[in-house]
């Protein structure tokens, strides 16, 4: 049984909404002017793309790698035979891990994350900065390789705010396409 409601207790909706407060279809708060400014709607952030440098790069630490393995491998047989091998397999050790896993660590740490807001730049392999801009301050979004990368489809984006801002994305793979979406989501023209 629901509580009787008097002359000085508000009724409200099933919503919640109390009674004689409401949205008009066009938006506005009712009892608003219709051409009264809406309250800021908040636009949910989604992530669109997760970038990373093209792989081309990581071509000669993956060589460096197999080839270490391989010669730890063979020093590991040596050990059996006697012989300085031992000072061989640490000397490749240090190696593989200075020319192999710290090249694959810092590709994989140093990304760009783009959302429906923003464009966010990730470096560091330590210690990690990162720089923010979000498209509606973008003004001016410019693509630039040379020819080497244009072989394999890549290039430097440049992304330029309205206070002179600039946040360089390197040796992103499919530029074109990239360099496209991201002059879409500031709203600028296509080139």
């Amino acid at each position: 049984m629901s509580a009787p409601h008097g002359p000085g207790m508000p009724q409200s909706s099933p919503s919640g909404v109390a009674r004689g407060q409401g949205w008009h279809p066009t938006g506005a708060p009712m009892g608003m002017p219709v051409g009264a400014p809406r309250p800021p709607v908040q636009q949910l952030e989604f992530q669109l793309a997760k970038l990373h440098q093209h792989a081309r790069g990581l071509v000669l630490p993956c060589l460096v790698l197999i080839a270490s393995g391989a010669f730890i491998g063979y020093a590991m047989r040596g050990l059996r035979e006697g012989g300085s091998w031992i000072a061989w397999a640490i000397v490749v050790g240090i190696a593989a891990v200075v020319l192999g896993l710290l090249p694959i660590l810092a590709w994989l740490r140093n990304r760009v994350v783009i959302t429906n807001i923003a464009t966010t730049r990730f470096t560091g392999l330590f210690n990690s900065r990162r720089q923010v801009m979000a498209h509606f301050d973008v003004v001016e979004v410019q693509m630039r390789r040379n020819g080497w990368q244009a072989l394999f489809g890549s290039g430097n984006v440049w992304l330029i705010a309205r206070d002179g801002r600039r946040v360089e994305l390197r040796d992103v793979p499919n530029v074109v396409t990239v360099a496209g979406a991201l002059r879409e989501l500031a709203g600028l023209p296509a080139h």
